[in-house]
């Protein structure tokens, strides 16, 4: 029987200004490509809502690609 994979990225300080200002617009020019492969787990200590983080990662996106779609792959609230 063949192993399934168990990889995954990590992401610790999901709410902060680097994941805003660099890691949120990366990882999302690596869905575009087809690239990102793995789940991400956001870590962060503020106790943000589900909702405030999808807000915060799409104002990032949108900050970086002004024209691009968003990409919605996470299940809504």
């Amino acid at each position: 029987m063949r192993a399934s994979p168990s990889d995954a990225l990590v992401l610790f300080g999901v709410t902060g200004d680097l994941a805003h200002k660099m890691i949120f617009p990366a990882l999302y020019a690596m869905v575009k490509r087809g690239t990102l492969k793995v789940p991400i787990i956001g870590v962060a200590l503020p106790k943000w809502s589900l909702a405030r983080l999808h807000k915060r990662v799409s104002d990032s996106i949108e900050g970086t690609y002004h024209t691009l779609p968003i990409i919605r792959t996470c299940p809504s609230e």
